[in-house]
């Protein structure tokens, strides 16, 4: 009894030391959707901005992207390159994918880090303005300030027992689908 005691201890002080929390995501500019402040709370519960980008902003290379949240920061491709199936963010030595859950369908996606899965998908089949976690336990969504204009996004992040990447991995694979290219 003691031992799960100190395990229930343990779980929920390792919560309360993590409440990292994504608020919000802007494009940067008004007519390009290269470069996005992410703001979010830290776990000082500062706010504070930090960026997604294209790495090649000039080209036409939508397959290879960079994060900084100030002292986390990553890159995130595609798997293979020339298919935009399936998706790698890798940072802080972690390894997230994001693929398709069925074929010819970018509804709906399988997110995945250390053999845990999460479903993120669209609200409304074909509407890229809503996207939301397919979990009732959880809530963890995202959506247009404005109907169809994908430069503006509020983000509800309750899932704070998802790992941080994880959680961006959820953000971007809903924006890359949402923003015209």
């Amino acid at each position: 009894m003691r031992l799960f005691l100190l395990l229930i201890t343990w779980v929920y002080v390792i919560q309360l030391s993590s409440q990292f929390q994504f608020l919000e995501l802007n494009s940067v500019w008004d007519d390009n959707y290269s470069e996005w402040e992410i703001t979010f709370e830290d776990d000082e519960e500062e706010i504070r901005t930090g960026y997604i980008q294209r790495k090649w902003p000039l080209g036409n290379n939508w397959e290879e992207w960079t994060y900084d949240l100030g002292d986390s920061y990553g890159e995130i491709k595609t798997k293979w390159k020339g298919q935009l199936d399936t998706w790698e963010l890798r940072g802080d030595n972690k390894i997230v994918e994001m693929r398709k859950r069925w074929r010819n369908d970018v509804n709906e996606w399988v997110v995945i880090y250390n053999g845990f899965r999460v479903i993120m998908n669209t609200e409304y089949h074909d509407d890229a303005n809503s996207w939301n976690v397919n979990d009732r336990s959880v809530h963890f969504a995202m959506y247009t300030q404005y109907i169809n204009d994908p430069r503006d996004w509020v983000i509800e992040d309750e899932y704070l027992s998802l790992d941080r990447e994880h959680r961006l991995a959820l953000i971007f694979i809903s924006l890359i689908h949402s923003i015209p290219k």
